[in-house]
């Protein structure tokens, strides 16, 4: 059909595009500079490009979907951060809040978004001790976690890397705004790293003028993009739809 035809002809494009192989990925870097691939932390030939004015010799740090740059941050603005997927590590160690964390010392108001069944308990515990930590030190965020996702809507229940995931909290973008109003509403920093919702999501979000709308008011965006078989890959119209709402 007319759409399988522009869908396959899109695909090789937007590969490209993200693995930065080709003159088209160019255009796509501010100053259409594509920087250098460099080793990212990890090992197993894990590399990344990273554009960072503040600081050239940024890393994304180990277990993290968020590069630390500075200059990247939004200033003059309010501060709302939606966390999606907080994950978590061995020993219940409190690396996996560290992005949720700077961004409370910052100042912003923090939705953390999680619908690992296993992890509830433990995210909710965490959530609870940062929180309390950054009362105790007067910051000016502060942080709240949630047990749901993002998604297109409610769903069945998947498993991933980090367990099962509960299909019936998983929610649209607008429907998670709707529901903070009263705290902080729409998003300037988002965060999606939920180990491979991201398709299905972003895939509703182009066609509801609401998402679309909340979308045009985040000045920060970290986006994790799996395409393992073992998570959740797109389908050739979610990988398109995706790269072309972001692009």
């Amino acid at each position: 059909t007319a759409l399988e035809k522009r869908l396959y002809q899109a695909i090789p494009h937007w590969t490209d595009v993200i693995n930065g192989d080709s003159p088209h990925a160019r255009r796509y870097w501010a100053n259409g500079t594509l920087p250098t691939r460099v080793a990212a932390p990890g090992g197993a030939g894990r590399s990344e490009r990273l554009a960072c004015p503040s600081n050239p010799g940024a890393r994304t740090p180990l277990h993290a979907s968020q590069p630390e740059c500075e200059a990247w941050w939004p200033v003059d603005t309010r501060c709302v951060a939606y966390v999606i997927g907080v994950g978590d590590l061995p020993k219940g160690r409190q690396d996996a809040w560290g992005f949720p964390i700077h961004a409370a010392k910052r100042g912003c108001i923090v939705h953390a978004y999680d619908p690992t069944i296993a992890l509830r308990q433990r995210q909710q515990a965490a959530a609870q001790q940062i929180a309390l930590k950054l009362r105790k030190g007067r910051q000016h965020g502060n942080l709240t976690f949630h047990f749901a996702g993002l998604g297109a809507g409610r769903s069945r229940n998947t498993i991933n890397s980090f367990g099962a995931i509960d299909g019936t909290v998983l929610y649209t973008m607008a429907e998670l705004v709707a529901a903070n109003k009263a705290d902080g509403g729409w998003p300037t920093i988002l965060s999606i790293d939920c180990e491979g919702c991201e398709w299905a999501a972003l895939e509703q979000m182009a066609a509801d003028p609401r998402a679309l709308k909340i979308l045009g008011g985040v000045k920060l965006l970290f986006l994790d993009a799996h395409l393992s078989p073992t998570m959740l890959p797109p389908t050739p119209r979610q990988f398109v739809v995706a790269l072309e709402l972001l692009f």
